[in-house]
């Protein structure tokens, strides 16, 4: 039985470098903006 780790594992092996670290970059953006907003409120 896969967990979604194992799955996230294979995908980063068969996808490469350069998009990867494209999606870790607009990620680790939307994880910013949603604390942001979950630590102020929005206005």
């Amino acid at each position: 039985m896969e967990t979604s780790e194992d799955q996230i594992r294979v995908t980063i092996s068969k996808s490469s470098s350069s998009s990867l670290l494209g999606y870790a970059i607009i990620g680790i953006g939307i994880i910013v903006v949603v604390v942001i907003f979950k630590k102020f409120g929005r206005k």
